[in-house]
């Protein structure tokens, strides 16, 4: 091995053979003779505007929220930056759930600001803590723990806890009492004891354990004038088309999924009541699919037949008299699917009008509508929007003195089998076992060490935040983007997801979901989202490269040609007219990450052409005969692209002359625009030279929209910011050679993620207008943390492996250590560790160098250091001359500042 180390333009050379250490610095490899070039090469800043290495969270969103699920969880719990419990995510009122609940307390005195936190980065234990007065409020709210098993088995008994703490900070004594609210689609109500809130409408499901019982309970489902819906109804709007002229609310219904649409109107004792139920079927064509039983009071007053009755689109009233039959206070009404094998048991139902007996209007006045003044109450899906099935309980007024505190524990049934009744004074057990279940569980932390705490922590929770949003699907791990609206694996995210994981050592776990995304995957494809194909080639070229498994490789080949087929059938299609701005490029598409709609636009070409590259790279690997067709292709390819990309540029108010996302003849966009897949040609794609004009006026471009450290405006929100497109940006940057706009890029992006560790995908600037997009915590942005601390430390450039080539400078203050555990590379797995002494005067790095396949040379870079580098030596010897040495440990070279 010969290692270089230039300052002041003197070069210090050595040759080393490098084996391993037996110590537990770094994991040994075997013997072998490998080049490594340390030196500290020129750094111009391409930006005076750097971000400062300090992670502070100063950027993070004004509301944020994360999942405190298990690994593999099936109950995605959520909890949000007001301390609120979240479930049931989509179509609900409180941000898009329909299930919240929130704890408050109920004192005298000034309301202070809610503090959130992580118990731990590890351990999703979230801690939320407001003052009012002298009291305060503290929750902790986790996932229960389990015992070790089956995933379908454990998920079952699944429980969360809430744990809710009063106390007294003051030094007198103070009053106040806890209040916790239940917003939900279901209609809850107390038991007799008020220990157990359960169902109305299904009395053995417990929702939630109270310890201790609360005082009372404040029921708010609406005025005493209203129908309240019982079981959780869904809607769907412009669902039929009526034939006749009818009342508007029959274009639209409430939807019971596979249970009864259940419905309650206070009424008086004794009163006579006239009911109308509306129905329309808009969905099925012939009759005996979709009958439905209309009940009043536990009976039966009408089968329906909606296709043989009346027909399909065709609106139906049909009113009934009805009276509190039980005395219970409450008119219940619903519509069932009756008992039998029915192909469709969803219940349906479009309007329902409570009227005074004496002044109902007829069946027909109902059907044609403008009669709501003259109803007592009105059911319909604009009502099931807006209406609050709400109660609160209020607990112990309590007086407490200096220091004393009362608690509560609530414990929230997720599974179906779950049972257990814990009380208060087990809290604090039930909170170690969670504890002891995170600290315990096999997940892939310290693979990456770095010395500043707070990266560290963001970094152990990517990992950690990825298997919460994993899932086990026909038996095989589903890598998934999130827990909420992106509870999936897409064309895009998979990819990077999966290659984090392979860097964390988890190859055997990605493999599966791999194969299954080259087939499988879930959002837009086909022709107009041609850069699938891409995508999937430049994925099976990374796993073999990290993998190492040419076998594998060799099974992928059919897939392999298969995509590469399908990237020249794409471009066959654009060929026939030759005036079309996408002539010999890729079809009419959907760019996406900021580009909706279907443009002739530049995404689909750059991932093709990365795509085409890997499939060129794959065939070498394999030796396969396909290769110079393929590389003819790709020159032609090229050919095409270069002359559109000539053809549509542009230049923005600096004067960066770039290539904008849509070609010409397009609508205009912003010039930064959906330019994720730019960023990604140039890395992880390559397609690029260093010095292509175009391609750096184009990231000059994007230089010149920057806020808060990144991008502005480049994806969804055009006066927003998407947060992991940091690492695309970064990534570009980086492998341009600009190692401190990348560290920069880094910090920047790492002060975007919230308190609690974790990232929305777009969110606006700070003290800007409250505006978000998409998941959270969104696990690209996890994957893409974890591949940008890799890449700034260890980055494959062809037969090259560079190291510390964006390293931040503040990691190498006094006493700082950088290790990283065999880390997979295209060339086999790398260990190093670089630890700078207590008083700064010196480092030391140590290296094992991967086995597997033959590199060039390892170059380390040593201009990132916060003093320069004086010297280096190997042992007593600086190296000053050429030496061949023979050693049985790794390489380590000591660094003088």
């Amino acid at each position: 091995m010969i290692v270089y180390a230039q300052r002041l333009g003197i070069f210090l050379l050595a040759a080393i053979l490098i084996s391993c250490p037996n110590d537990d610095k770094v994991v040994a490899g075997d013997s072998a003779t490998t080049l490594i070039e340390a030196k500290a090469f020129v750094t111009e800043s391409q930006s005076s505007n750097l971000e400062p290495q300090r992670l502070d969270f100063r950027y993070a969103p004004y509301r944020w929220q994360t999942c405190i699920g298990l690994p593999d969880d099936p109950h995605k719990s959520i909890v949000g930056s007001d301390g609120g419990l979240y479930y049931e995510y989509g179509g609900g009122r409180y941000y898009d759930f329909k299930t919240r609940i929130l704890a408050s307390l109920d004192t005298e005195g000034l309301v202070g600001k809610v503090r959130q936190s992580l118990l731990d980065p590890r351990i999703p234990v979230v801690i939320t803590e407001q003052d009012t007065g002298t009291l305060s409020l503290r929750q902790q709210v986790w996932a229960g723990a389990v015992e070790d098993g089956n995933v379908e088995d454990w998920s079952r008994k699944r429980v969360d806890y809430l744990w809710l703490k009063l106390k007294n900070n003051g030094p007198k004594e103070a009053a106040g009492r806890l209040v916790v609210q239940f917003d939900s689609n279901d209609q809850l109500v107390l038991n007799e004891d008020r220990t157990r809130l359960v169902e109305k409408h299904n009395p053995d499901k417990t929702f939630c354990i109270i310890d201790p019982a609360c005082t009372s309970v404040e029921y708010a489902a609406g005025s005493d004038s209203d129908i309240v819906s019982g079981f959780p109804t869904g809607i769907n709007r412009n669902w039929a088309a009526p034939k006749v002229e009818c009342d508007r609310r029959f274009r639209d219904i409430l939807v019971g999924w596979n249970q009864p649409i259940a419905l309650t109107f206070p009424a008086k004792p004794g009163k006579t009541y006239r009911v109308a139920f509306g129905l329309i079927e808009g969905w099925h064509e012939k009759p005996g699919l979709r009958p439905l039983e209309i009940r009043i009071e536990s009976r039966t007053v009408r089968l329906v037949d909606l296709i043989k009755d009346v027909g399909r689109n065709m609106p139906a009233v049909f009113c009934f008299d009805a009276t509190d039959r039980d005395n219970d206070g409450l008119l219940e009404m619903g519509i069932y699917s009756p008992a039998g094998d029915f192909e469709d048991e969803n219940t349906i139902l479009s309007g329902l009008w409570i009227f005074e007996l004496e002044n109902a209007p007829s069946e027909k006045d109902i059907l044609a509508g403008g009669i709501d003044n003259r109803a007592l109450a009105v059911m319909d899906i604009e009502k099931v929007s807006q209406q609050s099935n709400s109660l609160k309980l209020h607990f112990n007024d309590k007086k407490l003195a200096a220091g004393q505190e009362y608690g509560v524990l609530l414990t929230l049934y997720q599974g179906n089998q779950a049972s257990v009744k814990p009380s208060e004074m087990q809290a604090a057990a039930l909170l170690q076992q969670a504890v002891d279940y995170w600290t315990k569980i096999d997940l892939p932390y310290d693979r990456m060490n770095v010395p500043d705490k707070q990266v560290q922590g963001l970094l152990d929770s990517c990992v950690r935040n990825i298997y919460q949003a994993r899932e086990i699907k026909a038996g095989r791990p589903a890598f998934q983007v999130g827990p909420t609206c992106y509870r999936g694996t897409w064309a895009a995210d998979g990819p990077f997801i999966l290659e984090a994981v392979t860097y964390l050592g988890r190859a055997a776990e990605t493999r599966a979901g791999l194969e299954q995304q080259v087939d499988e995957d879930q959002g837009p494809g086909g022709v107009g989202f041609s850069k699938k194909s891409g995508l999937r080639l430049w994925m099976i070229r990374r796993h073999a490269q990290l993998t190492g498994d040419r076998a594998w490789l060799e099974k992928m080949w059919p897939r392999v040609q298969r995509e590469v087929d399908q990237i020249f059938e794409y471009r066959r299609m654009t060929m026939n007219d030759p005036s079309q701005a996408n002539y010999g490029l890729m079809p009419i598409g959907f760019g996406d990450g900021g580009l909706g709609g279907r443009h002739r636009e530049y995404t689909n070409v750059y991932w093709t052409l990365a795509g085409l590259k890997a499939g060129i790279e794959i065939a070498q690997k394999l030796d396969k005969p396909k290769l110079s067709d393929w590389q003819a292709e790709y020159r032609d390819y090229w050919v095409a692209f270069e002359r559109a990309r000539n053809r549509d540029k542009l230049s923005d108010h600096a004067g960066n002359v770039y290539v904008p996302v849509t070609m010409k003849g397009e609508a205009e966009q912003l010039p930064q625009r959906g330019a994720w897949a730019f960023l990604q040609s140039i890395f992880p794609g390559r397609i690029f030279e260093s010095d292509d004009k175009l391609m750096l006026g184009t990231i000059a471009m994007l230089d010149a929209t920057q806020r808060e450290g990144l991008i502005y405006g480049t994806g969804w929100l055009p006066e927003g910011i998407w947060n992991y497109a940091a690492s695309f940006y970064g990534h570009a940057h980086l492998w341009l050679g600009h190692g401190r706009e990348t560290a920069s890029i880094f910090y920047a992006f790492a002060n975007h993620a919230s308190p609690l560790h974790c990232w929305r995908e777009e969110q606006n600037p700070v003290g800007e207008k409250e505006n978000y997009c998409g998941d959270m915590p969104h696990n690209w942005a996890s994957a893409e943390f974890i591949r940008m601390v890799r890449h700034m430390l260890i980055l494959e450039r062809d037969s090259e492996l560079h190291l510390l080539e964006a390293l931040p400078s503040h990691w190498t203050s006094p006493d700082s250590k950088i290790k990283m555990t065999e880390i997979p590379t295209s060339f086999g797995p790398l260990s190093f560790l670089l630890h700078v002494a207590s008083d700064g005067e010196s480092a030391v790095f140590e290296v094992v160098p991967p086995q597997r396949e033959n590199l060039d040379k390892i170059v380390v870079h040593l201009e990132h250091f916060e003093r320069p580098v004086r010297m280096v030596s190997l042992g007593s010897r600086i190296l000053d001359s050429a030496a061949e040495i023979q050693t049985n440990r790794s390489c380590i070279l000591k660094v003088d500042f």
